[in-house]
């Protein structure tokens, strides 16, 4: 399934349509800062230096002594339209990236395609400002400065209107980048090590190697053409290798959800013609959407392709990736679909995520305890969800929409129906915000294992008009800056319409007083 017909275009005002004006001096070295950097590279995007690139490398992994080769790296690039492909090694499997024009957008492993929207899609247009050398083109303010990896560097940050702020750790002796931050005061804050340069056509200089703080992986480009032309097939998302059939009657599907036991929501399911009980897990996100435990897997007797790796509550955890060929809910039925599996010990046989909602409608009803599917080619959705909506951003594979923490501090809100009770938030909110008061322990469950929590109680958490009191909130490694993950204890409140293809969320008001 591409971009779907009646998705609203995202327009953005494209680095390239910026009239680079002539800019007066200013009293401070920013400009003379980002002008080296400029001179060091030897090009600026849209000087017209470059219409098409094509850039191959590789992610890999540390090791402690070298690096494991984990997947290749195509980049494609017509001005401000691309698209990337990233492509495991030991499985071929793929996910992609890309901007059309209209539409920014990213797929699984199963293809299935969510659009990137709102402050996610500004994250991603200011990594791609970086990396397509734009970042010279906007003025800058001194930030102070910094050493980076032994090297003294200044800080300029550039704040454009199409982006969130970026801070550049320049090295004043060469004019290079050693590090950039991307939203340094924000939600999405990502800093990202550049480790070298590379040589590119016409003796122009590309970012080489680069690091994110969080992950454990290096991507490393190792070659840059400059094509006179690129099929504009080639930039189309593609299409999904798993599929769908719909039942045509839209029978509901029971579903058993538990408000007193487990706060769970558990669904009957047939893999592979075996009979099994899964959590239905919205915080089950791209790349672990479908997830089985190894004892359900054994049953199956799946052939892995390789492995992966998941990180979550409780910290990370190597599974293994195999494809099944059916999944059965009701009448409906998910084709040729990529899951992964552990021995992770579970009340249910695994966990049914993103891959479920990625191309389908569902509705999920708590009163009734039943869940729908709808093809969504043919349903208008618009007519048939009828409550508060939501424009969730579906960037990690899991609905996530700004909440406001005792009324002043905004956060990202993960809604994660795979979270039994608390809130759940990072020690940046006790450490920056001093929000919460810590007066007792838990312990989690999760992808990871089992992970040691210290608990309070937010004052409130806010969605729009809906108002949370005395929220029971724990603190989790598995989360960092203002991102936080809100389970049942709150989601239990509303049944539910979800349109993934569409980045939408639609909340029904249950009964009051409803379990």
């Amino acid at each position: 399934m591409g971009v779907r017909k009646g998705v609203i275009a995202l327009v953005i005002v494209a680095v390239a349509t910026i009239p680079l004006l002539p800019v007066f001096a200013h009293a401070d070295d920013a400009r003379t800062l980002l002008a080296e950097h400029k001179a060091f590279v030897g090009w600026q995007f849209g000087d017209g230096t470059f219409h098409y690139l094509r850039e191959t490398g590789r992610i890999a992994k540390s090791t402690g002594v070298g690096t494991d080769r984990d997947a290749t790296l195509t980049i494609l690039r017509a001005n401000t339209v691309y698209r990337i492909t990233r492509t495991a090694t030991a499985t071929g499997l793929h996910e992609d990236n890309g901007y059309t024009g209209n539409v920014f957008w990213q797929t699984d492993q199963n293809g299935f395609i969510r659009q990137i929207i709102g402050d996610a899609q500004k994250a991603q247009i200011a990594e791609q400002l970086i990396l397509t050398e734009a970042t010279t083109a906007f003025d800058g303010t001194l930030e102070g400065n910094a050493t980076v990896n032994g090297t003294p560097v200044t800080i300029v940050r550039i704040s454009p209107a199409i982006a969130l702020p970026i801070d550049l750790y320049v090295d004043p002796t060469t004019g290079a980048y050693k590090r950039v931050v991307i939203d340094p005061n924000g939600a999405f804050r990502s800093t990202i090590d550049i480790l070298s340069y590379v040589d590119g056509p016409f003796g122009k200089k590309f970012i080489g190697s680069y690091k994110k703080s969080t992950s454990r992986y290096t991507t490393t480009i190792t070659s840059v053409e400059a094509p006179s032309s690129l099929d504009p097939e080639l930039f189309a998302p593609p299409h999904p290798t798993a599929s769908w059939s719909f039942d045509p009657s839209t029978t509901p599907v029971p579903i058993n959800y538990q408000p007193y036991n487990t706060h769970r929501i558990y669904l009957s399911v047939r893999i592979n013609g075996v009979d099994g009980k899964f959590i239905l897990d919205t915080g089950a996100g791209a790349g672990a959407g479908i997830f089985l435990t190894k004892g359900f897997a054994d049953k199956l007797k799946l052939t892995p392709l390789g492995s992966a790796t998941a990180v979550g509550i409780g910290g990370a955890v190597v599974t293994k990736t195999a494809k099944l060929d059916t999944i059965q809910i009701g009448g409906n039925t998910l084709r040729n679909v990529v899951c992964s599996y552990d021995p992770l010990s579970l009340d249910a046989d695994g966990v049914l995520g993103f891959d479920l909602f990625a191309g389908a409608i569902v509705h999920l009803d708590l009163d009734a305890q039943t869940l729908t599917l709808y093809d969504p080619s043919d349903t208008d959705f618009s007519a048939l969800a009828k409550g508060l909506p939501l424009t969730v951003d579906m960037d990690d594979g899991v609905p996530t929409v700004p909440m406001m923490i005792d009324g002043r501090i905004p956060v990202r809100a993960m809604l994660d129906t795979g979270n039994p009770t608390y809130v759940l938030f990072g020690p940046d909110l006790i450490d920056k915000d001093h929000l919460v008061t810590l007066s007792r322990s838990a312990v989690l469950k999760g992808v990871g294992g089992y992970e040691a929590v210290d608990c309070g109680a937010f004052k409130s958490i806010s969605l729009g008009p809906i108002t949370y009191q005395r929220a029971p909130a724990c603190q989790s490694k598995a989360l960092e800056g203002h991102t936080i993950l809100v389970g049942v204890d709150f989601l239990r409140h509303f049944n539910y319409w979800f349109d993934y293809p569409d980045s939408a969320v639609v909340l029904v008001p249950r009964r009051p007083n409803a379990p």
